[in-house]
């Protein structure tokens, strides 16, 4: 889980790598102050909410080696420097 706190630290709209699985899309967030730097979140799942309050985002993670390598292809195309890092 992503939590809300930790979101706010990063683009608010994040970055999705096509991937063919049931979840269709890979999504990846990208850091506020160190642009080069990506937090790859995995495939949304669903939305974590105490007492109606939004408290973070649910996830599956990139476990594969096979998916991690897609996922650094696919942003070295969007930026030569990225510095990847899978899940918290």
């Amino acid at each position: 889980m992503i939590t809300m706190e930790v979101k706010k630290r990063y683009e608010p709209n994040p970055v999705h790598i096509y991937h063919p699985t049931p979840y269709n899309a890979i999504t990846v967030l990208r850091d506020r102050k160190q642009t080069h730097e990506f937090l790859v979140c995995g495939w949304y799942l669903d939305t974590f909410r105490e007492r109606g309050a939004v408290k973070g985002l649910v996830y599956r993670s990139v476990a594969s080696d096979e998916d991690k390598e897609h996922v650094m292809t696919e942003l070295k195309k969007l930026d030569k420097e990225a510095s990847v890092k899978f899940g918290l």
